[in-house]
């Protein structure tokens, strides 16, 4: 099956596009990747992609190439794995005999919610036949808008920063102020295993802060 993006992007005719200030048009590809099924099969699924590095007029004026990236922080949540580490270890040099409880969120499907500006929604527009299909939200994948993953990395850092940071706030009430989709924390899981003694963690070069 093909994913078009009509979720994510306002389509309209052709015309209808020649009199939007500012548009350019990009090309797309199609990228071959795997989607679950509602049962949790793994099947091959069709996707179209933006390429906002591609050239289409002259050598180097696609979109990306035309970004000042100088302008945009520094995209650092890929050393999230890194840090994560050293903070289990400070925590582990901190609390040597205390179990430590991991949990994962995937803050991905929440990219979708993050508008374009206008003038980057005129600038990421793809032609099907006699449809213009204006992109709503961020791009993402090998050729999509350079600037878009450090801009959502300012945002998955505040979000992080927060749910680590609000349990100190003595204000915060989670019986009153809480997601209405998780109102309560899961149930904590354990390995089955418990026999198996507390590893011993090293100093640290760094000071890593554990406030609790």
């Amino acid at each position: 099956m093909i994913i078009w993006p009509l979720q994510i992007s306002f389509p309209v005719n052709v015309a209808t596009a020649h009199s939007i200030e500012g548009a350019m048009v990009q090309p797309y590809g199609h990228a071959k990747q795997f989607t679950l099924t509602e049962h949790g099969e793994r099947i091959p699924k069709d996707r179209l992609t933006q390429d906002l590095t591609f050239s289409i007029t002259a050598e180097d004026m696609s979109v990306n190439k035309r970004i000042d990236m100088e302008q945009y922080p520094e995209m650092i949540y890929g050393w999230c794995l890194s840090r994560l580490i050293h903070f289990v270890v400070a925590l582990r040099l901190q609390f040597p005999n205390e179990l430590i409880l991991i949990a994962k969120y995937d803050f991905s499907d929440a990219s979708r919610r993050v508008a374009h500006s206008a003038s980057a929604a005129a600038q990421s527009i793809i032609v099907s036949e006699d449809v213009a299909y204006i992109a709503l939200r961020l791009s993402f994948g090998a050729f999509g808008g350079a600037p878009n993953p450090p801009s959502w990395c300012c945002f998955s850092e505040m979000v992080t920063d927060l749910s680590n940071e609000i349990s100190l706030c003595e204000n915060w009430d989670p019986s009153t102020l809480h997601s209405p989709i998780q109102p309560v924390p899961p149930p904590s899981a354990y390995k089955e295993d418990e026999s198996e003694p507390i590893g011993q963690a090293r100093q640290l070069a760094v000071l890593i802060p554990t406030a609790s």
